[in-house]
């Protein structure tokens, strides 16, 4: 399984556990792109984790209908 992570997951309570959790089940690419590179690689991966800057529109999806899991990351920290 190829996931692809368009934001680093930096928050110290939870990212490195999650790297490691994504790493088990699959090989992680971890690169910031921009919405147009994503509609131009999105179909080269079966799980996608996307920030919240991303704008995901209806061409991005269709381009990624190989992908399984499209996901958009929140940050949980309140301080």
């Amino acid at each position: 399984m190829r996931i692809l992570v368009t934001v680093p997951l930096t928050d110290p309570d939870v990212g490195p556990q999650a790297m490691k959790m994504l790493s088990e089940v699959g090989e992680v690419d971890v690169r910031p792109v921009t919405t147009e590179q994503l509609r131009e690689i999105i179909g080269d991966y079966d799980a996608v984790i996307v920030s919240v800057w991303h704008r995901i529109t209806r061409d991005v999806i269709d381009a990624g209908r190989n992908s399984g899991l499209l996901v958009q990351r929140q940050s949980a920290r309140t301080t």
